[in-house]
């Protein structure tokens, strides 16, 4: 139930906050490149949809048993 959600929960904000870091890393090495820019940003996105996905999957699958 509940204990359940908060466990998937504290664990993938683990991961999206290790992600969100790498992501600002890769900006300050990017510089003012717009394309490299555009490129990791639409990297970053596709990374937190992908974890999250995974999060609701993974509740989901608790859920069910």
């Amino acid at each position: 139930g509940a204990w359940v959600q908060m466990h998937f929960d504290q664990r993938f904000e683990a991961k999206l906050a290790e992600r969100e870091i790498l992501h600002r890393s890769s900006l300050k090495k990017a510089g003012p490149d717009p394309e490299a820019l555009d490129k990791l940003e639409q990297e970053y996105r596709r990374d937190r949809e992908r974890i999250v996905s995974e999060r609701d999957r993974k509740i989901d699958e608790a859920r069910a048993g």
